[in-house]
């Protein structure tokens, strides 16, 4: 990711742009050196949120914005849901332990404006963003999941052709409720935004 975004910025011009990869834990940054910060679907992910959430603010600048964005509740998005859960279904994956990291686990209500009030920010404001993920047809929602869910891919990729095409059949008749009379797709989902001053 850092070569492409490198490759970007110079094809743009741009050359006040520093790139690194950096422990959102342990920011290896010097306090109050940052105007501001952009937390996209990472911190819901991360060992210990509380820790990365007081060094986002730590590094913050006296005034500095802070926005994240994290998965709304299981419930609200089924075009994550609905491939894991086919698996497990058909005994494929362990369900996830709900106290380690994961998509959802800034998901219940409070607990993203609590995490950062937690950690020091102010004027903290969470509201639902709503995304639909739009699919000519449910076999291109399945072949994108393949594609895009490191998680899904991996236990989809040792099965044996019959196994995949009977999970394959499971998720598209788990999705079929959200297609329309053409045959596409709209799967609803949603995201959690939160934004925070130092």
């Amino acid at each position: 990711m850092l070569a492409v975004a490198r490759e970007r910025a110079q094809a743009a011009g741009l050359t006040n742009v520093e790139f690194r990869q950096l422990e959102l834990e342990w920011i290896d940054m010097d306090a109050a050196s940052v105007d501001a910060i952009l937390c996209r679907w990472g911190i819901m992910l991360i060992v210990d949120p509380a820790a990365a959430a007081t060094e986002i603010r730590r590094v913050l600048r006296p005034g500095g914005r802070a926005a994240f964005a994290v998965w709304d509740e299981p419930a609200r998005n089924p075009w994550a849901t609905i491939p894991g859960r086919v698996m497990i279904e058909l005994g494929h994956s362990e369900p996830p332990d709900p106290g380690a990291p994961g998509m959802f686990t800034l998901a219940p209500p409070g607990r993203l404006s609590e995490l950062l009030q937690s950690a020091g920010f102010a004027e903290v404001t969470v509201a639902a963003v709503a995304l639909e993920r739009r699919y000519a047809r449910l076999a291109d929602f399945v072949e994108e999941t393949v594609e895009m869910s490191p998680m899904f891919s991996a236990v989809y990729g040792e099965l044996d052709p019959g196994a995949q095409a009977e999970a394959t059949e499971r998720v598209i008749g788990a999705a079929r409720g959200f297609a329309a009379a053409d045959g596409s797709v709209r799967l609803p989902g949603s995201s959690l935004v939160a934004v925070a001053t130092a």
